[in-house]
């Protein structure tokens, strides 16, 4: 399933992080099967650099940017990394106008989905990397928590809160994280004995939540951001104090109780956009006569559906056209009704 990637050996190691990214785009495909996964390389060491990975995601991010103007692609980005301490990058982690952290506003503003795993520094249990920074308020740094991003914290098969899942306020938001997934499970790594590799960590989980993003995307080509994540956040499972926690943002997230709450195009807000055509008109009275007619018939069409005999078609972008031709005495009208794809 791997297609591309923003440099020119794509595709051709893993080893510098342990098979990381192998481990994080195994479990996006095993929520997502038919999703293209491209390999956005953030390892390589950058000479002159004081955060070579910091460096190499802003470069990745404008490749992914370049990407999606061009063709569309990619539809989402996972993160699965981040800063464990502020002093690796102090102006990154707790600026907001980094140049990274811009690049990943920028990337969402071109429509990309993006999400950003919480961290592994949960002050029950934390990452030996974080140092002293473990906690709310000191273990979600820099784009991981930023407003904007969808912030994953990680659960365990048993839906416990695992020990490192980074809990908020994040640097920049207190409100982090924004939801949790599962993490501890049998993906690309083949066990959760204890002592054995299994997929862990809040790097697990970000890819779960990611694969299930791009089903929603799916299910509505317009999907935004603000979208994506308000679908998550309000159909998640809740298992801390009722509303939203520091600890697990608005639950676990529950893939077809999301997919659920988008499967009504018309609820959702989205407008629908109609296209009358009268042509050989005789009178007012005619073309009267013929608007009162069409408007009756779009209400006809929009409760048919895909049953309206030769008046639906569907391209790839997920848009829905309803035609729908109407002939009153020498007038022709014709409708055209576009909206989101109907399931």
């Amino acid at each position: 399933n791997v297609t591309d990637g923003s440099l020119s050996d794509w595709g051709s190691t893993a080893a510098a992080w342990g098979d990381h990214g192998n481990m994080t785009a195994t479990d996006a495909l095993g929520m997502a099967p038919n999703a293209t996964i491209y390999d956005i390389r953030i390892s390589d060491p950058v000479p002159g650099s004081a955060n070579p990975t910091v460096s190499n995601a802003l470069a990745g991010f404008q490749w992914a940017i370049n990407h999606h103007a061009a063709d569309g692609t990619p539809q989402v980005l996972s993160n699965s990394w981040g800063i464990f301490q502020q002093n690796w990058d102090p102006s990154y982690a707790t600026d907001p106008t980094h140049p990274f952290t811009r690049k990943v506003v920028e990337a969402i503003g071109h429509g990309i989905l993006v999400l950003f795993a919480a961290g592994n520094c949960g002050g029950t249990c934390p990452d030996g990397r974080c140092g002293p920074d473990s906690g709310g308020g000191h273990d979600i740094w820099g784009a991981n928590g930023h407003p904007q991003v969808m912030t994953v914290g990680a659960v365990n098969l048993s839906e416990q809160l695992v020990g490192y899942s980074s809990v908020g306020p994040a640097a920049l938001d207190p409100n982090k994280p924004d939801f949790c997934s599962i993490t501890h499970f049998a993906g690309y790594f083949p066990t959760i004995e204890p002592g054995h590799p299994s997929d862990g960590g809040t790097s697990a989980a970000t890819p779960i939540a990611a694969g299930v993003v791009a089903l929603l995307k799916q299910r509505r080509q317009t999907l935004t951001q603000d979208q994506a994540k308000s679908a998550l956040k309000s159909t998640a499972k809740d298992i801390g104090p009722a509303g939203f926690d520091h600890f697990t943002g608005a639950g676990i997230i529950r893939a077809k109780a999301a997919w659920d709450s988008l499967s009504d195009a018309s609820a959702s807000g989205e407008p629908l956009g109609l296209g009358v055509k009268i042509s050989r008109t005789s009178s007012a009275d005619s073309a009267k006569s013929a608007t009162q007619q069409l408007m009756e018939g779009v209400v006809e069409v929009l409760k048919r559906g895909k049953d309206t005999p030769g008046g639906v078609q569907f391209f790839p972008n997920g848009i829905e056209l309803i035609n729908l031709g109407v002939k009153v005495g020498d007038v022709d009208v014709e409708v055209k009704v576009a909206g989101p794809k109907a399931s």
